[in-house]
């Protein structure tokens, strides 16, 4: 919904891929994928060309992990739920375009962890979370 100072924002991505690893005992470790959506809605003053996009919302996604290094490497899964709030900046030289700087904070609500086998926790998504941005933005009237 679109109207005098407001904007609604849909995003859906990969996010992450990475491999950890123990210390000890060497070569054990997991291999996480983070897939993401995000649902928000904004307020965005403008001025002249500049827009001042005040964003929140809620992110949503689903971290997969792998286990590396052992004989038996069960896949997990878990949910992770995050409340976003995300300020920015729009530079619009035209209509259609925009240059945009933003920041998403980012506050866990629900982090999932792993671990493999009786080696304690490998991972565990982090409390607060920061996510700049630059961005080229096309519009469509």
């Amino acid at each position: 919904m679109r109207g005098p100072g407001l904007d609604d924002r849909r995003v859906i991505e990969a996010r992450d891929c990475r491999s950890l690893a123990y210390p000890e005992p060497a070569g054990v470790g997991g291999r996480m994928l983070v897939a993401a959506g995000a649902l928000r809605g904004c307020g965005v003053p403008r001025w002249r060309q500049l827009e001042f996009p005040i964003c929140a919302g809620v992110e949503l996604g689903f971290v997969r992990a792998v286990a590396r290094g052992v004989t038996d490497p069960q896949p997990a899964g878990d949910l992770w739920i995050a409340a976003q709030l995300s300020p920015g900046l729009a530079w619009v030289p035209r209509r259609f375009l925009a240059v945009t700087l933003g920041l998403d904070v980012l506050v866990a609500l629900r982090r999932p962890g792993f671990h493999v086998a009786s080696l304690g926790e490998l991972a565990r998504g982090e409390r607060v979370g920061l996510r700049p941005m630059l961005g080229l933005e096309a519009r469509f009237p």
